[in-house]
């Protein structure tokens, strides 16, 4: 039989085991619920990095293995993970770290990291995809919001915004003045635009379990202008009378020769009317008594003549 003493011991050597045991297996409890949305890059942590490994490191989604550090140090990826992630999976051989980038709606599921041979689970993930984030378009001057997707900032150690490579700490350092950040939620607020604001935003939402990375596109446009007065319609101008398109050569010859022709009618007509009234004045001129013409006293001195 075991004295008091050896039990002891081995009583305080099965609790220092069953430390060392949650340390290495690193039971985490519940899982880690992670909400992207499509588009977002988002890597997956887990706490074992400085834990003396027996196995292969493996990540997997729901019960198939996707990629894996072996002992050697050799990052592997599985069929199914490339087949079902293609390109978009990374584990760095250095933290075990596993990043998914572009991710998408049908990625939504339990992930899990564990070291082969070792029974725990070191941790659990659920992963939930919503919709993406659509561009944000707005007109100079007016404000916009770019959302995280939080009611409130909790599980996150940092939050960060970034903008052409420059924190929004550092712009609003300079003549801009006009972002800010919800301290609430962590939402970017532009308080007014401006032309120099458009392009591409970079959120980094960084905790021990995981990181989240997203970028919102945003294009400010000119301001439309307003519509110009109408003026006053002008009263119609009477149309002026088109002209008479000139006659030919050969028009003008015929209306002279026409205008000669009736001159000559009328000429005519005139010395006709002359004559008849001249006529008709001598006829009707009265004789005057003792009167007679040379004709008549011949006529009168040849009958008297002959009577002799």
């Amino acid at each position: 039989m075991q004295s008091k003493a050896s039990k002891g011991i081995n009583m305080r050597n099965s609790s220092f085991l069953l430390c060392v045991l949650l340390l290495v297996g690193g039971v985490s409890g519940d899982k880690v619920e992670v909400s992207v949305m499509e588009g977002d890059s988002v890597t997956l942590k887990h706490d074992a990095a400085e834990v003396q490994r027996e196995g292969d490191l493996q990540w997997k989604f729901q019960v198939s293995i996707i990629a894996k550090i072996e002992t050697t140090g050799q990052v592997v990826y599985t069929p199914k993970g490339t087949g079902k992630f293609r390109d978009r999976l990374k584990l760095d051989n250095q933290t075990g770290f596993l990043t998914i980038t572009n991710i998408r709606t049908n990625d939504s599921a339990d992930y899990e990291f564990k070291i082969k041979n070792n029974k725990e689970i070191i941790r659990e993930f659920s992963l939930a995809v919503r919709d993406e984030m659509k561009p944000v378009s707005v007109k100079e001057g007016e404000p916009f919001i770019l959302g995280t997707g939080l009611i409130e900032i909790k599980g996150y150690d940092l939050i960060i915004w970034k903008f052409k490579e420059q924190n929004i700490t550092e712009i609003n350092k300079g003549t801009n003045g006009t972002l800010f950040i919800d301290h609430q939620t962590g939402s970017l607020i532009n308080i007014k635009s401006r032309m120099t604001d458009s392009g591409d935003y970079q959120l980094h939402m960084i905790s021990s379990s995981h990181t989240v990375q997203r970028t919102i596109s945003v294009t400010v446009s000119e301001p439309s202008k307003p519509p110009e007065p109408s003026k006053p319609s002008e009263p119609s101008k009477p149309s002026e009378p088109s002209k008479p398109s000139e006659p030919s050569k050969a028009t003008k010859v015929l209306a002279v020769l026409l205008s000669l022709s009736l001159m000559v009618i009328l000429i005519l007509i005139l010395i006709l009317i002359f004559v008849r009234i001249m006529c008709w004045k001598k006829v009707s001129r009265p004789k005057t008594p003792g009167t007679e013409s040379a004709l008549e006293i011949i006529n009168l001195q040849d009958s008297d003549t002959k009577t002799v």
